[in-house]
């Protein structure tokens, strides 16, 4: 198992590992403006790549599409330690999984399985999938 200090290291070596593995992420700050309460805490999309663009004389990134097959769209809410889902991030995740979209709630423990998903396998943790994860705990 691989050991965090705290939700931040955790969050930054998945982005990382992720980033390794062709994923494009947008990450949701909890402080900033407009987010919704409970929005997760990592949006990724895998394939296709950020380039360079101007829009209105100002360089940006933008996000295009390559031929490069995609794994989909993953949406991780992280947690550390005793924290649990607040209600609203338990509802987020679900109107994602709603949608069709793969959304978890991921805890250090589930490292090996985390990388898995980044490697575009379905996967499973025990008899529960890994979004039911906090129901793990019960």
């Amino acid at each position: 198992m691989t050991e965090f200090k705290n939700e931040r290291e955790f969050q930054r070596t998945l982005i990382r590992e992720a980033k390794k593995r062709g994923w494009t992420l947008i990450h949701q700050e909890t402080s900033s403006f407009g987010t919704k309460p409970g929005f997760p805490d990592l949006v990724l999309v895998h394939g296709g790549e950020m380039i360079d663009a101007i829009h209105r004389e100002k360089k940006i990134k933008r996000w295009q599409p390559t031929d490069a097959p995609s794994h989909g769209i993953l949406v991780f809410e992280l947690k550390v330690g005793k924290r649990q889902l607040t209600p609203y991030q338990e509802d987020w995740l679900a109107a994602f999984r709603f949608a069709g979209v793969k959304a978890y709630a991921i805890r250090p423990e589930h490292w090996d399985t985390i990388l898995d998903l980044l490697d575009g396998q379905d996967v499973t943790i025990g008899d529960a999938q890994l979004p039911l994860m906090e129901e793990e705990a019960a």
